[in-house]
């Protein structure tokens, strides 16, 4: 079995500059012509057989497009989903979000014990990578 993975193309958050997490931004025109060049390549490179996706718009759709491409089988699946980020959903990244008060005890906003959410230190090393 060979397994492939593919990220969304650009979404309006992108442009926003703000944190997506479970805010469902679309793509953009130019994330959906992004999706159709990936889908160019994937399909004369490696079709799939299958196509597992987030139901988050900007994931299916970049899904639909390789699936209308190539022609195979689609599913969502809701464990897909980018793990909750708490108040940073649609937060703008420019803002030092230590600075705003209600903020100034995020340990406690994502804390792990919080079913969904995800400790500071794994938000931070999927921001850097």
């Amino acid at each position: 079995m060979e397994l492939l993975l593919i990220r969304h193309g650009q979404s309006e958050a992108d442009l926003l500059g703000v944190h997506e997490g479970k805010a469902n931004f679309p793509l953009t025109e130019l994330g959906e012509h992004q999706a159709k060049r990936m889908a160019t390549y994937v399909g004369d490179s490696f079709p799939p057989d299958l196509i597992i996706t987030s139901p988050l718009s900007r994931a299916k759709k970049t899904a639909l497009i390789l699936q209308k491409s190539i022609g195979c089988r689609l599913i969502e699946d809701e464990d897909l989903k980018e793990y909750d980020n708490g108040v940073l959903a649609a937060f703008q990244k420019k803002r030092h979000f230590y600075n705003i008060p209600f903020l100034k005890t995020a340990g406690h906003i994502m804390s792990p014990s919080r079913k969904g959410n995800q400790n500071w230190n794994s938000v931070f090393v999927q921001r850097e990578y």
